[in-house]
């Protein structure tokens, strides 16, 4: 007769599964201390597995043990991170979650000895009150957590004798303030804001791995108009949603890896100029064209360059489609349209940076500036002699027309992670601030905000012009919002800084055939992220927590301005080239002298790789040996985002945040997460740690911040005052684009609009709408 196995207990069971958890850690910490990493993994491993061996064994040690390896973890945790809320919680919830199984019957019974129908009253120093005692812990570190209302200095009321009917540039002026002068939607009835109407573009099922709908309309008259990720034009009715006309160039972007179209621009000439076209729109295509459309009729400007349409890449030599790019809305000064590119690759033999100005009627070249030529502006400097990997200005400049400067953001020189080739006329204006005379394209001044950039923190977001009032004088200021983090504020006649920006040493250590600036500018109002330690790094659970931990300290990282070296896994870049700040940039309210920004914290990690495989392919440029290029590169970059096997940022939230700043005092009015898990969890937890956000934030003179951006389907108005949550809308995608608003001519209502397509780079919904929201009709 065969013998009948006795089944495991519970009890037996609970203590295998303690060991396997107790050794796995043990392996994992002890390899961590071996990195001269903390050795709390390993203490808290043994722990574990002893308490697992004494609990297969039915002994009340074992509870104690493991009693005191949460005491441990406890005491540990609020050593490292203190009482905050979102950093306790994966230090404590997997040990808290262990602990309670001893509280279950089947192994309290075993352990404890207490009988099925006794009722157990713990005495002195018990699992259970230890575990009241955390979770008691964890909801004061909540409340400790929560946002607190912040009550500024600002006046508390607002003029509303203005009316903001329009908004005709991407930053609404071409200050780029992003500050409408609208008040009828205020801080007492924003919450009953709905939906007005949606449009869709069409595009819903087309590209949705690599398109990215980050337009912000503008507004004329009684119209709105846009692009799509495929550069699509339309005219929306401004009151109502439903199109006008819409105008498809066929653009051919089968070599794009990235599909974005951020804006239009409009031009409307005197009274018997401007051809068949007296009111027309610009737009810039991923193809390199720039085209004129009738703003009435959508049909393409006959007069302009050929049947509407400028060739960006004619004069630029043998340019691949999809290497140079426009992206942005062309930026329109009297008579000329100014456009730059951005360019794909990361090699010396990239298309030339070069900036245009275009006669708005006829298409005809006003002038041409490229950072790497000898002689920078003129036509020549647009030719197919123009120096190729040279910075480029991807994002829209800003322009003050009394001083009659255009104010250029420009890219780092190619290649963007080692510049040992680079051309030394191009590095001086490689990651800063470009003045250029707008009629002439000559250069007025340049602040650079990163010295031989080696880490594509190139600035991406349109610089912002405002007057200061500092000390009873009155300053024309430039605040430029950089990758970096730091918010260069420039005198805008001469470019010298208002804020201190002192030079500061900073880790040295090139690769082979580079070298590094001994200095770098640091501006005292800044948002870059404080240096990261071990204790920085987040997870879910203490699994991928302790594997960030490892990655860590496997990576180089010396602060801010870690150089590369060529040698092991590579260095970890914090803040990481998505940016502090990107092309979304600031929103300022003059007449308060309110900085209103959303400053992003996620790292990356970066690595040389010897050779030139970057170049594999790519045509030989004999202009380019002729500029100084040599075509070999040392090295090339390999560059991701640094995330936990979970595909969790591995550095601790909040990783998003909005915040206003008095620019005279330069001090911090307010301060919030932006952002929620809910749309990036697989249990929808609306968890409000503050996500990544790509887009920016715009004031209205109604007292209220509207964004959009964040990796949930939202858009908020916030108080501007003390940054209060108001209001939020839902958006049937991710609104990864900046909003805008007006008031219609025919209801006087005033919208809030934003595209809602999502964004294929950081993984959000995809969709195709433009949503308006407004309160209700009467």
């Amino acid at each position: 007769m065969a013998t009948l196995r006795k089944r495991p207990s519970a009890h037996q069971v609970f203590g295998l599964l303690l060991v396997l958890f107790g050794l796995t850690m043990a392996a994992a910490g002890g390899y961590l201390v071996l990195l001269e990493g903390s050795p709390y993994y390993l203490v808290f491993g043994l722990l574990v597995a002893a308490s697992g061996a004494l609990v297969c064994r039915g002994l009340r040690a074992g509870a104690r043990i493991y009693l005191g390896a949460l005491a441990v973890t406890v005491a540990w945790s609020v050593h490292e991170v203190g009482f905050s809320f979102w950093l306790l919680l994966p230090r404590l919830d997997v040990p808290m979650a262990v602990g309670a199984v001893f509280l279950l019957p089947p192994i309290r019974r075993r352990l404890l000895g207490v009988d099925e129908g006794t009722v157990w009253r713990p005495t002195g120093f018990s699992a259970a009150r230890l575990l009241k005692a955390t979770a008691a812990l964890l909801l004061l570190a909540a409340i400790v957590d929560l946002p607190k209302p912040a009550y500024s200095l600002l006046a508390k009321s607002y003029s509303t004798g203005k009316a903001g009917h329009e908004w005709p540039h991407y930053g609404n002026s071409l200050k780029g303030q992003r500050y409408a002068p609208a008040a009828q939607i205020d801080r007492f009835n924003v919450s009953k804001l709905e939906v007005a109407w949606i449009y869709h573009t069409g595009e819903l099922n087309r590209d949705a791995d690599t398109s990215a709908f980050e337009a912000t309309p503008i507004k004329i008259r009684d119209t709105l108009y846009l692009c799509s990720p495929h550069n699509v034009v339309i005219a929306l009715n401004a009151e109502t949603g439903h199109e006008r006309w819409r105008y498809d160039p066929q653009a051919r972007l089968e070599n794009n890896g990235y599909l974005t179209c951020r804006g239009v621009s409009y031009h409307e000439a005197e009274s018997g100029h401007g051809g068949s076209c007296p009111r027309r729109i610009l737009t810039g295509t991923g193809d390199a064209r720039l085209i004129a459309l009738n703003a009435d009729t959508g049909r393409p400007c006959a007069e302009f360059g050929e049947a509407g349409a400028v060739d960006l890449r004619s004069s630029l030599g043998d340019i691949q489609l999809g290497r140079y790019v426009v992206t942005s809305a062309p930026t329109i000064y009297k008579n000329i349209a100014i456009v730059g590119g951005q360019i794909f690759g990361h090699s010396s033999q990239e298309p030339p940076g070069v900036v245009r100005a275009y006669d708005v009627t006829t298409g005809a070249l006003v002038w041409a500036w490229n950072p790497g030529h000898p002689g920078n502006a003129g036509p020549a400097a647009g030719g197919a002699t123009s120096m190729y990997g040279s910075p480029n200005s991807w994002a829209p400049p800003s322009i003050d027309e009394a001083l009659g400067l255009v104010y250029l953001p420009t890219s780092v020189q190619k290649p963007d992670a080692w510049g040992g080739n680079r051309n030394p006329k191009g590095e001086e204006f490689s990651s800063a601030i470009v003045a250029l005379e707008a009629e002439t394209g000559r250069v007025r001044w340049v602040y650079q905000t990163v010295h031989h950039d080696v880490w594509d923190w190139d600035v991406g977001a349109q610089p912002t012009l405002v007057d200061l009032k500092l000390g009873g004088e009155t300053r024309p200021a430039l605040l430029a919002a950089t990758k970096r983090g730091d918010i260069f504020v420039l005198d805008r006649r001469t470019g010298e800084p208002i804020v201190p920006a002192p030079e500061q040493p900073v880790p040295q250590g090139a690769p082979p055939g580079d070298w590094l600036s001994p200095t770098q500018p640091f501006s005292e109002l800044s948002f870059q992220p404080e240096d990261l330690a071990e204790h920085d790094m987040w997870g879910v659970t203490p699994f991928d927590q302790l594997w960030c931990r490892i990655q860590f300290r496997q990576y180089r990282y010396q602060g801010v301005f870690t150089p590369q070296t060529g040698e092991g896994k590579g260095i970890i870049v914090h803040p990481g080239n998505y940016g502090v700040f990107n092309w979304g940039g600031v929103a300022v309210d003059e007449a308060h002298q309110l900085l209103i920004a959303t400053p992003n914290s996620v790292s990356f990690y970066s690595r040389l790789v010897p050779g030139d495989s970057a170049l594999a392919g790519a045509p030989h440029h004999p202009t380019a040996t002729k500029a100084g290029y040599s075509r070999s590169m040392q090295f090339t970059a390999v560059t991701n985002a640094f995330l936990s096997p979970l595909g969790i940022p591995c550095n601790a939230p909040p990783w998003g945040r909005i915040v206003a700043v008095d620019l005279v005092t330069k001090r911090t009015i307010w301060q919030r997460p932006l952002g929620t898990t809910r749309d990036r969890s697989a249990l929808a937890l609306p968890a409000p740690l503050g996500v990544p956000s790509i887009g920016g934030p715009i004031i209205t003179e109604g007292g209220l911040v509207f964004i959009g951006a964040a990796l949930d389907d939202y858009l908020r108005a916030l108080d501007v005052h003390t940054g209060e949550e108001l209001w939020r809308g839902r958006l049937p995608a991710g609104g990864q684009a900046t909003p805008m608003t007006y008031i219609s001519e025919d209801s006087g209502r005033q919208f809030v609009v934003i595209a809602a397509g999502g964004h294929a780079g950081i993984g959000t919904r995809h969709g195709d709408a433009v949503v308006a929201f407004a309160l209700p009709a009467r």
